[in-house]
């Protein structure tokens, strides 16, 4: 589920890693806000934070994977174009 969330968010133009992290702090503050009526062990309590923390992860490491993809790629089209663009320049 990180992964995903972190793909669907790298492709929102104007997102950082910053809101993502922001979006499971909602979400944990949530949960525990539901359960605050109900007692929840240090077990239960653990677990919960340990599977948001390893979305958190997840998350982060695919919109980084996935933002640093796009920059070289788009590097690559820009270094590409230029090369294409010199050649006929220098032969004039």
């Amino acid at each position: 589920i990180g992964r995903e969330h972190g793909r669907q968010r790298a492709g929102i133009g104007d997102y950082n890693l910053d809101q993502i992290i922001y979006e499971y702090h909602l979400l944990r503050t949530t949960i525990f806000d539901h359960f605050e009526e109900v007692m929840l062990s240090r077990h239960e309590r653990n677990l919960i934070n340990e599977y948001i923390d390893h979305a958190i992860r997840k998350a982060a490491t695919e919109f980084e994977e996935i933002r640093r993809g796009a920059m070289k790629s788009r590097d690559d089209v820009l270094t590409m174009i230029s090369h294409e663009l010199r050649t006929p320049l220098t032969a004039l």
